[in-house]
């Protein structure tokens, strides 16, 4: 006998239809386990606790509780938290993407004319686990037993979606570790959602006072970061109009891809600063619907996580007027930055910018004006660079960027295309504002002070030869 050594440990199986109950049986008593059945999901919980298996057997679909909950909610209790679960699906069922994620199964094995086979691969595989796993009716004795109310209410709150709200809820907050790295948790969202629903893309926004900041992930597309700020006003009512932007994920200046409204589910908050849109690739179920109409409450605290997250990451770090980072800030990273750049692990090159004839502009038009055309280039600024790219307010009328990992080449298409925007720029009574820039790239440098002069000196350059231009710096 194939598993003669197992001295007979203990197997429960769950499933609504007798028929697998019995084939099932016979596959486990032919090699020696004790063996005990259940026809549903609350009377298989029940009997877990009294019968203390070394091994459960459950399927997928079932009347009220399903068998990835079921796994779900044994799981969470200590006494089965290492016990084998094997999950059986139909030949024509789907696994649902979310609870085969977070359900906690040891294995999912399709009910097919190799279900025996497998079973035994499943035991020689995790013999030992199964072996170790033996228990005492001593241990489950203060277990409690769900009685036939409990098991009402139970299937309610499943019904309800309050238990895969938890469970995201805790999802949301291992996002807290990718803090200093909205990329990475811009991934990781989707990642989690994506097990939920199958999604084309997703599109998170949340505002403070000082910063707009989209999260958006797509398959296929990318959106341009004027398409996203103009879809503000019509998803939110009243929305709150931030210092400035910052955009993560699959964004690109020139896209013209648009977001299908007509498939896609929004959520948005009752202070009006966030939402969520959910693009599906075809139409959502109803079905599916209902899901994500139960996953308010889970949408509601990522926000509020969200917006703290932001004011956190946000705080001293950025400048208020123009969402720039801050000199502080800088001051902070060169460090690291000289480090990784003299060890050959990345260089770097710098822009800097200064607008042309500020002073002026701001003794003709006034001191709000000035801060206008500041909050401006701030703009201009995020929208041509990448999201790793380190746009800092170096001074009153200054700007500085540190672009990883680029040469002088691309660094100074970057530099024109700043300067092409900001001379475009619209302003009342026909005011044009241009700046002056000056690029470098690190090489040999002794310090960052040094490439800082560097591109100041190409900085006045371009202002000695008529402003309005970009320069190198030349050794």
């Amino acid at each position: 006998m194939l598993i003669s050594n197992l001295n007979k440990k203990k197997v429960l199986i769950i499933d609504d239809s007798r028929t697998w109950r019995t084939i099932l049986s016979d596959i486990f008593e032919k090699n020696e386990f004790l063996v005990q059945t259940a026809e549903n999901g609350t009377i298989g919980y029940n009997l877990a606790f009294q019968f203390l298996p070394d091994l459960i057997i459950t399927d997928v679909i079932m009347p009220g509780i399903s068998g990835y909950v079921l796994c779900r909610l044994l799981r969470e209790n200590e006494l089965f938290s290492n016990t084998p679960i094997v999950i059986l699906t139909g030949i024509n069922e789907n696994l649902d993407k979310f609870w085969a994620h977070e359900s906690g199964a040891s294995e999912f094995l399709s009910k097919n004319s190799d279900i025996e086979k497998n079973i035994y691969k499943f035991l020689e595989k995790n013999m030992d686990k199964i072996s170790k796993n033996k228990k005492y009716a001593l241990e489950g004795a203060n277990q409690r037993i769900i009685d036939e109310s409990d098991a009402l209410h139970l299937v309610s709150k499943l019904m309800e979606g309050l238990l895969i709200n938890s469970v995201i809820e805790i999802r949301f907050m291992e996002l807290f570790k990718y803090i200093l790295d909205f990329s990475s948790f811009n991934k990781q969202l989707f990642f989690y959602f994506n097990n939920i629903i199958n999604l084309e893309s997703i599109i998170l926004y949340s505002s403070t006072q000082n910063m707009g900041t989209f999260l958006v992930n797509s398959k296929k597309k990318n959106f341009s970061n004027e398409y996203l700020k103009n879809k503000i006003s019509t998803i939110l009512e009243k929305p709150i109009i931030p210092s400035g932007y910052s955009f993560y994920g699959t964004v690109d200046k020139n896209s013209k891809d648009k977001i299908n409204i007509e498939n896609s589910y929004i959520y948005k908050n009752e202070k009006n600063s966030s939402f969520i849109v959910l693009e599906n690739y075809e139409k959502f179920s109803k079905m599916e619907l209902d899901k994500l109409s139960g996953l308010n409450t889970s949408f509601s605290i990522l926000f509020m996580f969200l917006v703290n997250l932001i004011e956190l990451r946000n705080e001293s770090e950025l400048d208020e007027l123009t969402g720039l980072f801050t000199f502080k800030k800088l001051i902070r990273i060169t460090d690291g930055l000289m480090s990784k750049a003299k060890r050959g692990k990345e260089l770097f090159s710098l822009i800097m910018m200064d607008i042309d004839n500020f002073k002026i502009i701001n003794d003709t038009y006034g001191h709000n004006f000035g801060n206008y055309v500041l909050k401006n280039i701030g703009s201009i600024i995020k929208e041509n660079i990448r999201n790793y790219d380190l746009p800092f307010r170096y001074g009153g009328e200054e700007f500085l960027i540190i672009l990883p990992s680029t040469k002088k080449e691309e660094t100074y298409k970057v530099a024109e295309r700043i300067r092409k925007d900001i001379e475009k720029l619209k302003l009342k009574d026909n005011v044009k504002v241009t700046v002056s820039i000056g690029i470098t790239e690190y090489i040999e440098q002794e310090n960052f002070q040094e490439t800082i002069e560097e591109s100041d000196k190409a900085m006045y350059i371009s202002k000695k030869n008529g402003k309005n231009q970009t320069n190198y710096y030349k050794k």
